[in-house]
């Protein structure tokens, strides 16, 4: 019968290595293949586990599979959300502890995805924004987090005092565990490796790696049930024989009753058999066999964090969570940063425990105070802890505080009035609680802001890179309503903006002028001055929505978000003419679009040169069409319907531009149609097919207007 579920490398011997499961696909499918490529290229000494048939992780091998993986990684598609199957895979991982990541493909709905996952960090492939971390780094560097390297497998290899060779049948692999947890029970014995490969094929390709384990063991501990008797299986011809070849000190263990006679008659010179029932017995014959001191060469925290990582990952051991964080916890106490570390990502991940942003920040605080009692108190680990700090405080909030919903039940206008108090007194507390909540963040961000400073001198490039990541926490305080006062959200983009233009000035300075940092940190520049663009015009758009008349100081802002777009459009321009990226493209129609959306919201934009509006229209349409010939995305298509509709909009669609409103409706219908089509069921009615489907109304009206007209 074909296996279930099926490993890549095939072939490769999985015993001490990371395993990850691969969910939302099975073995056959492209987006597997994709998926085990990246996954191979970030961790190449991992196990790679998938089902070859899509309806496997229904049957009970899938239980007994997912107990030891390190990590579930899902292919998020829009037909994935909807499976059944990968509704199990997902149930599991979540009920289990099973750290997970989701990559997210090409199209996927956002809100059939948080209804599966919630707010949970993903890696998007499609991201091209080169002032970030590319993909492939981002996973890297979230696997080695997660995972272990050969590096640290070949340390907790040597942490361990003594190895035993586990033999058992394949069909026994139950019982094998079992006698890994009776061995282990024993507190002096945990440090004692157990070597077993519960997939291994037998055949001519195993046979030396299994010599070289049996020869380096310390131990042969036979695994006894009826299995073993029967007639050419491989423990009774092949490791049995090659142990007593060997010298090697022969423990049998019974796991569950097997015909002593026959064991012996099969077995020749096999020693007293002891049983799982009596676990004392197994513990004081292994103690005198292997000892029971610990080896002297190694220091205790790094023994205790080493054995921590071996039962938290299964390297040499069974997977024990409870074990695993005695170990870390003790090498913790002793001053180890590595072990903090460790504790603080268990939490954060749900890495083998209930996710616990609480406990996250605790082992952070800790760490943060373990760094100030040990180092200089102004370090960059410091600014690590107290930015990792903030960065938890607002994966917490997301975490607790979902949109305040408010039912009304009033029937009369009295008890209207009276809810809509109620309903003002809990958009306030809510607020208030916001407010508080994300203020945790606010005083370790600014504190590692401080320290920054004074490092600037001494490491140039960790000041930029940190010092962009603390206005990217900002942001992200802001987007969660932190900044109330407007004038603070204007501080924060115009300090970014500052910060920005002295990295782009320090690297121009001391760099050669075709290094690769310049044209990144020009991008960031030009990104910055359009973020700061919009925040300076957000005054501006919300009182032309009310209705209310622009003062004097909302339209000298109106003019400082302008200078900002034309200095950004410029950057982007010149950034152009050497990199013909999407990315480019898509700030470029950005600047061009703001020009364009600026000059009808302007009160006299009738006076406005026509010329002016069409020649930003049509770089819009040129841009727009390259990119959706490139990419095919309905987004895409949306925006270069809307620069069809806006070159339309510059002449009222009188004459020859009713042309381009007739275009901007077939290129939007056709998005449309396309949305509808690829969108899972319970997705047809997301905000995004709405937000289309008004647009292309909207178009539709004016055209039969404008049509009526003319004829």
């Amino acid at each position: 019968m074909a296996e279930k579920f099926i490993y890549y490398p095939i072939g490769a011997i999985i015993t001490g290595k990371p395993q990850i499961y691969v969910g939302g696909c099975y073995d056959e499918s492209e987006m597997f293949k994709h998926t085990y490529e990246l996954l191979l290229a970030a961790c190449p000494n991992a196990i790679i586990w998938v089902k070859t048939d899509p309806e496997a992780c229904k049957e009970d091998k899938f239980e007994a599979l997912m107990e030891r993986m390190n990590l579930a990684v899902f292919t998020i598609s829009n037909e994935a959300i909807q499976d059944s199957a990968f509704q199990i895979e997902v149930n599991y991982v979540f009920e289990h502890n099973i750290p997970f990541l989701p990559l997210i493909q090409k199209g996927v709905d956002r809100s059939g995805f948080e209804k599966v996952f919630g707010k949970v960090q993903y890696l998007d492939e499609s991201n091209d924004d080169s002032t970030a971390l590319p993909f492939k780094d981002k996973l890297k560097n979230y696997l080695n987090e997660l995972l272990i390297s050969d590096e640290q497998r070949e340390k907790i290899k040597n942490v361990f005092r003594a190895n035993i060779f586990l033999s058992y049948r394949k069909k026994d692999r139950a019982h094998a565990n079992r006698i890994m947890k009776v061995i282990h029970e024993h507190e002096e014995l945990r440090d004692i490796a157990i070597w077993y490969d519960e997939f291994l094929v037998p055949g001519e390709d195993y046979n030396e790696e299994i010599q070289s384990f049996l020869k380096e063991s310390d131990l042969f501990v036979l695994a006894v049930t009826p299995n073993i008797l029967e007639a050419g299986n491989y423990v009774m011809v092949h490791e049995f024989p090659d142990a007593k070849a060997l010298g090697k000190t022969i423990l049998p263990i019974e796991a569950v009753p097997a015909d002593e006679e026959e064991i012996k008659k099969n077995f020749i010179g096999i020693p007293e058999i002891k049983s799982t029932d009596d676990p004392e017995k197994i513990a004081e014959t292994l103690v005198e066999c292997l000892g029971s001191k610990v080896r002297p060469d190694i220091p205790e925290k790094l023994r205790n964090y080493y054995l921590g990582l071996a039962y938290l990952m299964g390297v040499g051991v069974e997977k024990n969570i409870q074990y695993a964080l005695e170990y870390l916890e003790k090498a913790a106490r002793g001053g180890l940063k590595n072990a903090y570390d460790k504790l603080l990502s268990m939490y954060e991940n749900g890495e083998g425990v209930k996710r616990n942003l609480d406990k996250a920040m605790e082992w952070d605080m800790n760490l943060l105070k373990a760094v100030r009692s040990q180092v200089k108190p102004d370090s960059k680990l410091t600014v690590l802890c107290l930015f990792k700090y903030a960065r938890l405080t607002i994966a917490w909030y997301d975490l607790h505080n979902g949109p305040l919903i408010f039912s009304p039940k009033a029937k009369t206008p009295e008890e209207a009035e009276e809810e809509k108090k109620k309903e003002a007194e809990m958009q306030q507390k809510d607020r208030e609680e916001k407010d508080k909540i994300l203020g945790y963040a606010k005083k370790p961000l600014e504190d590692g802001k401080v320290i920054l400073k004074d490092l600037l001198l001494e490491d140039v490039d960790f000041y930029m890179d940190k010092m962009a990541e603390y206005y990217e926490i900002c942001h992200m305080l802001h987007d969660r309503h932190y900044a109330e006062n407007e004038e603070e959200v204007i501080k924060c983009a115009r300090d970014a903006v500052e910060h920005n233009r002295f990295c782009l000035e320090t690297c121009q300075k001391y760099l050669d002028k075709d290094d690769p940092s310049i044209p990144v940190m020009q991008e960031r520049l030009g990104k910055s001055l359009m973020m700061f663009g919009d925040v300076l015009m957000v005054e501006f758009y919300r009182n032309k929505s009310m209705g209310k008349e622009i003062s004097p100081e909302v339209r000298k802002k109106e003019d400082a978000a302008r200078d900002r777009y034309i200095e950004a459009t410029g950057i982007f321009q010149e950034l152009s003419q050497k990199d013909d990226s999407i990315r480019i493209k898509r700030q470029l129609v950005k600047g061009y679009s703001f020009f364009i959306g600026n000059l009808f919201l302007s009160p006299d934009w009738y006076k406005t040169p026509k010329d002016d509006i069409r020649l930003y229209a049509k770089r819009c349409i040129s841009l727009m069409t390259t990119i959706y010939l490139q990419t095919g995305s309905p987004a895409d298509g949306r925006e270069l319907a809307t620069a069809y509709f806006q070159r339309g909009r510059a002449d009222d669609f009188q004459g020859d531009s009713v042309h381009y409103l007739e275009k901007a409706v077939e290129i939007q219908e056709k998005c449309w149609n396309e949305l509808k089509r690829s969108f899972s069921a319970l997705a047809k009615g997301s905000n995004d097919i709405l937000i289309y489907q008004l647009e292309l109304n909207h178009y539709k009206g004016i055209l039969e207007k404008k049509t009526e007209e003319q004829s």
